[in-house]
């Protein structure tokens, strides 16, 4: 069930655009100088946990591939109005990554990633009171506990890479 956030926004789209805030700086920083795309994509995780968790909102975005759908029926201009609108509600934003997996097809015009993040944050819900958030499918289950499985599609578009596609699913 959706919690209404300040200025009637909800938290259901609060966290997707969070989730996709998180994947497009973890693919986003593709004008590395590494001779690899696999080596370019995998030093992304360092770069992406200090962008998201700063909400640095303009320099995510810019990293979705205009094309960029998911599997929580977002497309680009959703996640985007949501992120710039709600994401003023979020502090303390915290990301833990492991389990990277990433396959370059052979030309370098796509790659498909794999990974687990966990996701926590607090979120004010407007009236002065915060509460905890855990996962980007905000899973209701201890602390620390979510870890979810993230599956990217991923673009290059002239030596920059760009996500087409996410998918984000609960790990059981």
């Amino acid at each position: 069930m959706p919690v209404s956030l300040g200025g009637g926004g909800r938290l259901y789209y609060l966290l997707i655009g969070l989730g996709v805030l998180l994947l497009a700086a973890y693919i986003g920083y593709g004008r590395l100088t590494e001779n690899s795309d696999e080596k370019r994509l995998r030093q992304l995780v360092r770069v992406a946990q200090k962008a998201v968790e700063a909400k640095d909102v303009a320099t995510c975005m810019s990293l979705l591939d205009e094309t960029y759908t998911d599997n929580q029926r977002n497309d680009y201009k959703t996640v985007q109005r949501h992120a710039l609108r709600e994401l003023d509600h979020v502090r303390d934003v915290r990301l833990g990554i492991r389990n990277v997996s990433v396959q370059v097809d052979p030309g370098a015009a796509r790659a498909n990633m794999e990974f687990e993040i966990r996701f926590r944050a607090q979120v004010d819900d407007g009236s002065g009171r915060s509460f905890p958030v855990i996962g980007v499918l905000n899973n209701r289950v201890p602390i620390g506990a979510v870890w979810e499985r993230v599956r990217l599609v991923c673009v290059k578009r002239g030596d920059d890479w760009r996500i087409s596609y996410a998918a984000i699913e609960s790990l059981k």
